[in-house]
């Protein structure tokens, strides 16, 4: 998988036609979810402890940004802001499989929009806390039902072509292994915001 992704963001960076480009964004995507999907069951089956560590926050979400940015299709930006550089204890890897995924089901909620999409991570610290929000300006979740079992295990509903299931699942351990909360809500202006909030200095996990 890993070859196959290299290569299509290889000829994605080369001079290739519509039909190659979009072609090649498919299979990009496709990899990355098979990918997904292997990785989100080995830690729904099994999920490590977390190795946590003190680092700084920027370089996670630029990092995270930066490979979704790869991969998403044409007229998808895909961006990050973080107030500061706030520092915070966590096992950054995990948090980095939780940022992906969420940018990853926002910018497949916009592939094939007839308008241009935005995908964005953010975040600051609030008090002892460090607050993370991945939007986007898709269509948003299609019904209140969808918003209730959306971390649900096992739960398969797709709304406005965003994926759910073991994904979003994994997402919210992830989180609680933190000490943390995570939820989603739909914005007034269309699109979906996914807000979590971590502890700076989690107590021992």
């Amino acid at each position: 998988l890993a070859t196959i992704i290299g290569q299509a963001q290889l000829q994605l960076r080369g001079d290739a036609g519509m039909d190659l480009r979009q072609s090649l964004e498919t299979i990009g995507a496709q990899a990355w979810r098979i990918r997904d999907m292997i990785g989100n069951t080995m830690l729904f089956a099994r999920p490590p402890e977390p190795h946590v560590q003190p680092f700084r926050l920027r370089g996670l979400l630029d990092e995270c940004a930066g490979a979704l940015r790869q991969t998403a299709a044409a007229g998808v930006s895909v961006g990050s802001h973080c107030e500061g550089d706030p520092e915070l204890t966590a096992d950054r890897a995990q948090l980095g499989v939780l940022i992906c995924h969420l940018l990853r089901n926002g910018c497949e909620a916009l592939r094939g929009a007839s308008r241009s999409g935005t995908v964005v991570v953010s975040g600051r610290a609030v008090e002892d806390c460090v607050e993370l929000s991945v939007e986007d300006n898709g269509p948003g979740l299609s019904s209140a039902e969808v918003l209730r079992h959306a971390f649900d295990p096992f739960y398969s509903g797709r709304s406005a072509g965003r994926g759910l299931g073991f994904g979003l699942c994994v997402s919210w351990r992830i989180v609680r292994q933190h000490g943390g909360g995570i939820c989603l809500e739909n914005l007034p202006h269309g699109g979906v915001c996914c807000r979590i909030s971590l502890p700076q200095r989690p107590p021992v996990l």
